[in-house]
């Protein structure tokens, strides 16, 4: 089994992990990610971050780092994914974000 790949939550291919953001009302960003452990989830958010902000010129405030279980029907559980996430603001100095629905680089490219 090949590991996950860097990729939008839900895309082809990477159905169960990935990143998704959305805008925040202070204009930055709520960015999560979902990855099997925690190395690859915080790799993964600070990647987006650095994608979205144009560098790494940004400030993170994570609130949510878990890894919930997941039940089955009667007999116990296992841990699920690793979910991490966290506000993002930019320190750009045009106030430009770039839109939530940018693509980012294919990994592989």
């Amino acid at each position: 089994m090949s590991p996950p790949r860097y990729a939008a939550l839900g895309a082809k291919g990477s159905p169960l992990f990935g990143y998704s953001e959305e805008l925040s009302d202070d204009r930055g960003y709520v960015l999560k990610t979902v990855y099997p452990n925690s190395d690859m989830a915080q790799r993964f958010w600070d990647r987006r971050a650095q994608e979205l902000c144009g560098g790494d010129d940004f400030k993170k405030q994570i609130f949510r780092q878990e890894r919930p279980t997941v039940r089955y029907d009667s007999y116990g559980g296992r841990a699920g994914h690793f979910v991490l996430e966290g506000f993002l603001r930019c320190d750009l100095d045009d106030g430009e974000l770039v839109p939530v629905d940018g693509e980012a680089p294919d990994a592989s490219e």
